[in-house]
């Protein structure tokens, strides 16, 4: 195969590469169901489209991890980093309960275009009644580094 025809075809996989890279870390944000208790709680897309009320440090659109599958390795790695902390200790005590673990995956583009990609942290989401928790886990230094919480509140009207 000549030159001309490799260095296509290497363009070709690094920009299918990079697309693939952009569609898994660029998250569109929804609304979520979950059930608890038995009961279907919806709750609204983080933010209701508002930016000033994603956690401090958060890229706004970071909701959508796409089709990760997260090895129970990592989750494990995870859950005992946040158990270490005694704010998510105390959540955990008082009822919460761990309902999803989420890599926060780094992507990095390198001169000569090849793609790495790391989870180097993660989201943890608790749960207890009309309550959410989200915990940010900083997972290369083995901390938690911000603590959320969210509560529904239905006002019926007649």
């Amino acid at each position: 195969m000549d030159s001309k025809k490799m260095l296509i075809i290497s363009l070709s996989m690094v920009a299918v590469a990079v697309l693939i890279a952009v569609m898994v870390t660029q998250p569109l944000v929804s609304a979520t169901t979950l059930s608890i208790n038995g009961e279907q709680k919806n709750f609204p897309a983080f933010g209701n489209g508002k930016p000033n009320i994603m956690p401090n440090g958060w890229p706004h659109r970071m909701m959508c991890f796409g089709p990760i599958e997260v090895s129970e390795g990592f989750k494990e790695k995870v859950i005992n980093i946040i158990k270490s902390d005694k704010d998510v200790q105390n959540l955990l005590n008082d009822g919460y309960t761990i309902i999803n673990v989420r890599p926060v995956v780094k992507t990095i583009v390198g001169d000569d275009g090849s793609v790495t990609m790391k989870a180097t942290g993660a989201i943890v989401t608790l749960s207890k009644e009309s309550t959410r928790v989200i915990v940010k886990v900083d997972v290369e230094n083995a901390k938690v580094t911000e603590i959320v919480t969210f509560t529904e509140t239905t006002i019926t009207k007649p």
